[in-house]
């Protein structure tokens, strides 16, 4: 939660209670703020800013209310965090930077590939993860082909170094960069 969240959370919090101690002395007629707001001069004017204020609080509870039925991704099991792997002596923590250079490692090792980027979604609760792959093809090895095999070699390496799961991989080939290419090519 970043600081402007914070301070909006905190005013419509002290105008709630601001509000709520109102109601309460008018209820126990202790003391009656709304009466004074009509006597004060220009009492229009200060009505219209009660109702914007009022409305500013609506505004807020109401999105916090929508907010708190919405799952994020740092409260999902589906997150971009670390995998927590159950064990019988405990809880191994794998790190979403470890997993992605270790399938960035093996993707590389492949001929006739550039430009590869990888992204890791973590299943914590089922303990399983699942991957995409996207890079851009220079060589002569037959599309189709390669991407089975990127695929295969992805997933038997990942589960047997990291021991993990892996559900399912997603490959995407896109089109070489012609000034990245030039670059890569020129030493």
């Amino acid at each position: 939660m970043n600081r402007f969240t914070q301070f909006i959370i905190g005013l419509n919090s002290f105008l709630t209670l601001l509000l709520i101690t109102a109601f309460v002395l008018l209820a126990f007629n202790v003391y009656d703020i709304f009466l004074q707001i009509e006597m004060w001069p220009n009492s229009e004017q200060w009505f219209w800013v009660l109702i914007g204020i009022l409305a500013f609080m609506a505004l807020v509870s109401f999105i916090l209310f929508v907010a708190s039925f919405r799952t994020g991704e740092s409260s999902s099991p589906r997150s971009r965090g670390n995998l927590d792997v159950r064990t019988p002596t405990g809880t191994l923590s794998i790190s979403k930077q470890t997993i992605d250079s270790t399938i960035y490692r093996i993707v590389k090792s492949f001929e006739g590939i550039r430009t590869v980027q990888v992204k890791s979604f973590i299943d914590s609760e089922e303990e399983k993860i699942d991957i995409e792959i996207s890079y851009a093809v220079f060589g002569k090895e037959p599309v189709q082909q390669m991407a089975d095999r990127i695929q295969r070699t992805v997933k038997e390496d990942v589960e047997q170094f990291l021991e993990v799961a892996v559900d399912n991989i997603k490959v995407n080939v896109k089109e070489p960069d012609s000034d990245q290419t030039q670059r890569e090519r020129v030493v």
